[in-house]
This record gives C-alpha cells, sequence and structure tokens, in this order.
C-alpha cells in the first residue's frame, strides 16, 4: 500500500542524489572519519562504589581516572550514542597515560555494557596495542604513555560481536586502575577511525 501511495503521487528518479544517516560522512576516500567511542567529561562516567574512583577533567579536556583506595577499582562507561561501523578497515585510535597505576581497557559490543554483560560481545584490549603489559595480571603497566591504531580485526574481537552485515556496534568501556591510589590514566583519545559507512 505504502509503495503504492508513492509511486502515484511522487516522480521516480533514478538519478537523484541518495541521502543517507549512516555513520561516518566521509569528504574524501582518503580522508577517513574519526568517531569518539568514549566520552571525555567525568560526569558520564561511574564506578560500582563511588567512593573507590575519582573521575576529573584535565587541562586540555582529556578525561583523568584514579583509584582511591589502592586496590582495582574499575570506571564505567555506557554509550547513550552507540557509534556503528564496519568491522573490517576501521581502526581503534588511541591516545593514554598511565602514571603510577596499571590499566586494564575492556570494549563492549552490540549493546552489551559493564552492567549489563553478555557472553561474547567484550574484549579486553590490553595485549594488543603493542605496549608494555604484565603477562601475569594482563594489565597494561604503569608509567608509560601507549598512543597509537589498530584494526579492530586485530583486537581479537569476538565473532558474536559482528552482526550478518559485517558492522560492529561500540556501546560501552570499562577501565581498570589498578594500584597506586591517587595515581591517574589520563584518556586523551579513544576513538574509531574509517573511511566507510556500516555495510547495508
Amino acid at each position: 500500500t505504502i509503495s503504492t501511495y508513492l509511486k502515484e503521487h511522487y516522480r521516480v528518479d533514478p538519478n537523484a542524489e541518495r541521502i543517507t544517516s549512516w555513520f561516518p560522512s566521509v569528504s574524501s576516500p582518503a580522508e577517513p572519519a574519526v568517531m569518539d567511542i568514549v566520552s571525555y567529561d567525568p560526569a558520564d562516567w561511574s564506578a560500582l562504589d563511588p567512593k573507590t574512583m575519582t573521575f576529573t577533567s584535565g587541562d586540555t579536556g582529556e578525561l583523568l581516572i584514579a583509584n582511591t583506595d589502592g586496590r582495582w577499582p574499575d570506571a564505567q562507561y555506557i554509550a547513550e550514542e552507540c557509534v556503528y561501523v564496519p568491522f573490517e578497515g576501521t581502526k581503534l585510535v588511541y591516545d593514554f597515560s598511565t602514571s603510577g597505576a596499571n590499566a586494564s581497557i575492556l570494549i563492549f559490543f552490540s549493546g552489551s555494557t559493564p552492567l549489563a554483560t553478555t557472553a561474547n560481545q567484550w574484549v579486553n584490549i590490553n595485549s594488543k596495542l603493542g605496549v608494555n603489559y604484565d603477562t601475569g595480571s594482563g594489565d597494561i603497566l604503569s608509567r608509560q604513555t601507549c598512543k597509537g591504531s589498530i584494526l579492530l580485526s586485530d583486537l581479537g574481537i569476538p565473532k558474536e560481536a559482528i552482526d550478518e552485515k559485517g558492522n560492529i556496534l561500540i556501546s560501552g568501556m570499562k577501565i581498570f586502575v589498578a594500584g597506586s591510589r591517587n595515581q591517574p590514566v589520563t584518556v586523551r583519545q579513544l576513538a574509531v577511525a574509517t573511511n566507510g559507512a556500516p555495510n547495508r
């Protein structure tokens, strides 16, 4: 019925410009679109026990996360707007540093979050970033700057997190800050860079 109505009331133009709201809009195939997968606003992060962690902003807008108890609490981010990108060819772009505490980073997919985790819908990326990490605990070690990019396909993301069209939905993040109290993990960028819109 809808199709009949549209054909009766609108002209069919096969050469008309197609309109899409799919991420990303790229001005040039050589210019990847970059989109943050976390918020750098301290108010958008939480901890199961708020007394165990602090969230503050740095002078240039970076996010500083520290524990207050010298143990291993985690910071939780649940995306209000999830990021939907093609799995193949998309890169994770990261820029963060650890001071006197270790760190561990988990990314959640397909609507799974730190508070509502689904099996095979998350990945720990510590060992994939080319940084110094503890082979026992798996933690990213303290006192280093971690900056670079890596293909999503090299992160060991479970195949269940990739939909039938070959896309991936990033829906949350968890960052553990382990060890020395009041020693922040400073997050300057956690983003994805892609040249293509999600597969239809």
